[in-house]
């Protein structure tokens, strides 16, 4: 009873002692392990992982991820959509499962990603059976799943008869080969993409001919025709965005790439793919610029010395590449 009479009497002093206690017994050796980080933009298709594989039967009509002896498309998550294009000129928007019948004659199919203004759709269509041939370009942004949607201009046996999908806005050149049996005098003519604007998925085209069309075959690879894209570094989610959250790494064209370096001596140069998923523990992560050495300084676990150097990042095959030899790296 006298010890807490004068710890009342003193309480000030009995404070302190107490909180240097707290420090001494839960201190060293029981340093916080957790990380504290910001939740509020995390969505649950952005922080899953890529763990399952889509693949298709075109000609039935059936996509999913339990299809292993049908094409493989890509990797993909369960959580995500996709997204079909058929030859008849309707497209579909649907949530990936085991296995689904999503139409037959399918010319497309991939990974959806919502409000995506940088993927453009280049297409050639007939209209009807004996319509024009039309061309358009389109983006899909935001669409209700499930629903069927048109982007021809309805007719019965309308007929996609060419499509690709550029993920930065792509516009190649094309050669519109005419039927020997019309009655035109140029049976074979160049379009190129470039000179068509993009509008809504739900724009009907301009005409390409009036007369019928035997193929449609690429002649040059397309260039971007959308202005430099802002990208991101959220490392919350170890994902990069174009909304503004997290570490600013630049203005990316089309054929621009990041470049990332990891605590075990790693480095990884790949494109901006804003559904890749990044490794922890990155030291570095920045836009890749072929001719800006880089700076290293590291411990050599064997050698048990620091050592210094400067190098130029390689384009590789490889996923990874060692830039440094050895055991007990530590950047």
């Amino acid at each position: 009873m006298k010890a807490v009479q004068h710890n009342l009497d003193n309480l000030v002093e009995y404070a302190v002692d107490y909180f240097k206690e707290l420090k001494k017994k839960y201190g060293t050796g029981r340093e916080r392990k957790t990380e504290i980080k910001a939740f509020d933009t995390i969505e649950a298709t952005r922080v899953a992982a890529s763990n399952q594989k889509l693949y298709v039967n075109r000609e039935e009509g059936f996509a999913g991820y339990s299809m292993r002896k049908d094409e493989f498309v890509c990797d993909c998550s369960d959580l995500d959509d996709i997204i079909v294009f058929r030859r008849d000129g309707n497209m579909l928007v649907t949530r990936i499962s085991e296995k689904a019948f999503v139409g037959k004659d399918i010319i497309h199919i991939n990974v959806f990603k919502k409000n995506d203004e940088r993927t453009v759709y280049n297409m050639i269509y007939r209209d009807g059976a004996r319509g024009n041939t039309m061309i358009k370009r389109f983006a899909v942004t935001s669409v209700i799943r499930d629903k069927e949607y048109i982007l021809t201009r309805g007719n019965p046996e309308s007929e996609v008869l060419y499509l690709t999908a550029n993920p930065n806005g792509e516009a190649e050149v094309v050669t519109i080969n005419l039927k020997g049996t019309t009655s035109a005098r140029v049976k074979a003519f160049d379009m190129d993409f470039a000179d068509m604007a993009i509008k809504g998925r739900d724009a009907q085209g301009n005409i390409v001919s009036k007369y019928a069309v035997r193929k449609v075959l690429q002649k040059e690879k397309g260039v971007s025709t959308l202005s430099a894209q802002k990208i991101w570094f959220d490392d919350t989610v170890l994902r990069l965005n174009a909304e503004e959250r997290g570490t600013y790494l630049g203005e990316f064209a089309a054929d621009d790439k990041i470049l990332v370096i990891t605590q075990d001596g790693q480095y990884r140069i790949s494109g901006f793919d804003l559904t890749a998923h990044f490794e922890e523990h990155i030291v570095l992560i920045c836009k890749f610029e072929p001719k800006v050495p880089l700076t290293l300084v590291y411990w050599e676990g064997d050698k048990k010395k620091y050592y210094i150097k400067r190098f130029l990042p390689e384009l590789t095959d490889k996923k990874n590449a060692n830039y440094i030899r050895g055991s007990g790296f530590t950047a």
